[in-house]
């Protein structure tokens, strides 16, 4: 009855069995195994790996886990086909670079483990379509599950080390996350101050740290900008806002911070600033209109 129940049900979450369940049940949310005590059949080995190895889609599993407390894995590796995919879970695609660096030998094995860490990061870029737009924004127009195929197929060592950055940006590629604190002792004032994007940088800071990055930026769009201004589209404008919010540059931030330096109160849109910070163009207002005709080295403009 409990076995039918950690099956069918939400509760029970764990079962502990002893030779009763490595074989001959099959319940496909298993993410994770425990190996608590040796056993010496490779074919029983399997079958007790096999119960976490069912796909399932209602809960996007694309890997599970397997807590060895008594090194089975090194036991019988040697006499097993299955394989981990991933050794170093909690390891970072940046640490994983530097591994790379450090040990050319281990080209192979790292590449699988970036491809592991991409796969399990795709079930979260897949739900967030501004993951997705920055992710384009730093590989070069290229998808993510693209980018996947083609880590995967990268044959040498020289051809990772080319990926080496791409890799290591995907560290910040994440959702940002507000952390809610609750305090039941009375409210009581003690200063004001006003802090604009991610830094709370003041006003001066703020620009300078914008145009800065801005220029020394690697992202596709902003090369085109710089260097074939026709052939910038609304699609690489979009793109560059992505950006631009996700490190905390955003629009109200930049026009509050401009008004903060100039007590000039504008309507200028994101374009106009990115304008200013690369071009050095003056920031003037663009008033109402979404799209229109600019006497600079730019064809249009684009309201969001």
């Amino acid at each position: 009855m409990e076995i039918k129940k950690f099956k069918n049900e939400e509760y029970p979450k764990f079962a502990v069995t002893v030779d009763l369940m490595t074989t001959g049940i099959d319940v496909p949310e298993i993410c994770n195994l425990v190996f608590m005590r040796r056993v010496k059949s490779r074919i029983l080995y399997e079958q007790m790996i096999g119960r976490a190895t069912r796909k399932c889609d209602e809960i996007e599993k694309d890997h599970f886990k397997i807590f060895d407390c008594v090194k089975l894995y090194d036991t019988l590796k040697d006499y097993s086909s299955m394989n981990y995919i991933v050794k170093r879970p909690k390891e970072t695609f940046t640490g994983l670079t530097e591994k790379l660096l450090e040990n050319p030998n281990s080209f192979e094995n790292i590449r699988d483990e970036i491809v592991a860490k991409l796969q399990r990061k795709r079930v979260h870029v897949k739900k967030s379509d501004k993951l997705q737009t920055l992710f384009k924004a730093t590989s070069n127009d290229v998808a993510f599950d693209e980018y996947i195929e083609k880590v995967k197929n990268i044959a040498s060592l020289e051809e990772l080390v080319k990926e080496v950055e791409t890799i290591k940006a995907l560290d910040e590629l994440k959702l940002n996350t507000t952390e809610f604190f609750i305090s039941e002792e009375a409210d009581k004032f003690v200063a004001t101050k006003r802090g604009y994007g991610k830094e709370k940088a003041k006003p001066q800071d703020y620009m300078e740290s914008f145009k800065e990055f801005l220029n020394n930026s690697d992202i596709e769009a902003i090369k085109v900008y710089k260097t074939d201004p026709k052939k910038f589209k609304r699609k690489d404008l979009i793109q560059i806002k992505a950006v631009l919010d996700y490190k905390g540059y955003t629009e109200i931030d930049l026009k509050s911070a401009y008004k903060a330096l100039t007590n000039e109160d504008i309507t200028a849109n994101i374009f106009v600033f990115i304008k200013n910070a690369i071009k050095d163009l003056p920031i003037v207002g663009s008033g109402n209109d979404s799209c229109k005709k600019q006497p600079s080295d730019t064809k249009y403009f684009f309201k969001l």
